[in-house]
């Protein structure tokens, strides 16, 4: 074992076994930290460009992202070699860009459960996904959840560590090299609890019971918090939602109280109509009465021979005095006739109103 592969090993706790499992060259291994390092520069300015993109997909409250350390890297290669991952079977400097897809790793942090469907749409239809997405599920998740995530085309798998997640591995060329991008969506409080399992498990106690239960606590209280939050959006919708129906209730209230205020002003105004039409055919009425009274059918036939002898009286050359007389009579007898006729004709223009009982 060289100088310098016994510090690694230990800094990163690979034990003698596991090393011999891999299989690895140290060398090969150089040359792939060497080559990754180089490509630093690239790789973050790629990442950058992804950020930026993914920052504005609704439903993103924010986005972290990093490059692969080159030591995490080839840690990674290392026990990947050793469990059989047969990808990872011939790795070497100038392809090991395309057997590890998380070289540049980006968090898309969401605050509520169901916002990753929506971001998950947003990232497959923007980028050609290179794997199968992944959901990954605690134990004991609903089965209407993993039918949820299978619906929207996602393969779900139990996550070791216990922690819900969507990963996509996407791609692009910005230089002659194709980079391949990790994408996780997960929730804030997700976020919070994988930092915290990653720094505590990883460097110190990775095989301690006591440690390992008391993050099963904290994985499960991130669970409750995710779920917590989304009972209050379904809380704060049902809220909006009845103060709507209230608002729509209290409009239609308003519009339907004042329909009946403008009935109400019409029939009024009928009634007001109504109470003058009736005052005025009333005093039509007592007209017609009073004209009846006044001109009885034999006033009418008296005025009719009156008339009749008037035009005898005019037919004569000299009128005595007492044909003066018979004279006056029969014109006032005429002035009757004119009145009964009025009469007659107000009679007919009544006929239209309200019928006598």
């Amino acid at each position: 074992m060289t100088e310098e592969l016994a510090p690694f090993l230990a800094r990163n706790r690979i034990d003698e076994e596991t090393w011999q499992k891999s299989g690895c060259d140290w060398d090969e291994l150089l040359a792939i930290r060497a080559d990754h390092a180089a490509q630093s520069k690239v790789f973050s300015e790629s990442a950058a460009l992804y950020v930026n993109i993914i920052q504005n997909i609704p439903g993103v409250h924010s986005v972290r992202w990093r490059v692969k350390q080159p030591e995490h890297l080839l840690e990674k290669i290392i026990r990947k070699k050793a469990a059989g991952e047969e990808k990872y079977g011939d790795v070497r400097a100038d392809n090991y860009y395309e057997i590890v897809t998380d070289l540049i790793g980006i968090r898309a942090l969401h605050l509520f459960k169901d916002d990753c469907f929506e971001i998950n749409e947003a990232i497959a239809s923007t980028w050609s996904p290179v794997e199968k997405p992944i959901a990954y599920i605690r134990n004991g998740d609903p089965e209407d959840l993993v039918q949820r995530y299978r619906n929207h085309g996602l393969e779900v798998k139990v996550h070791p560590a216990g922690y819900r997640s969507v990963h996509h591995v996407i791609s692009s060329q910005p230089t002659n090299r194709k980079l391949y991008v990790e994408v996780q969506i997960r929730t804030i409080f997700e976020e919070g609890w994988s930092e915290i399992d990653h720094k505590i498990r990883y460097p110190n106690f990775s095989n301690n019971e006591l440690v390992g239960y008391f993050l099963t606590i904290f994985n499960r209280m991130a669970g409750s918090a995710d779920e917590m939050g989304s009972f209050v959006t379904g809380l704060a919708a049902s809220i909006q939602d009845y103060q709507l129906q209230i608002a729509q209730a209290s409009r239609e209230r308003d519009e339907s109280l004042e329909s009946m205020e403008a009935i109400i002003q019409e029939l009024t105004e009928l009634k007001q109509q109504d109470r003058a039409s009736r005052a005025t055919i009333d005093k039509l009425q007592a007209q017609v009465t009073k004209m009846r009274k006044e001109n009885s059918v034999d006033q009418i036939f008296s005025s009719t021979v009156q008339a009749n002898q008037l035009k005898k009286l005019l037919e004569r050359d000299a009128m005595s005095f007492k044909d003066l007389a018979q004279l006056s009579s029969a014109t006032e007898a005429l002035k009757r006739f004119d009145a009964q006729s009025e009469m007659a004709r107000i009679e007919k223009l009544m006929q239209f109103g309200p019928k006598k009982k």
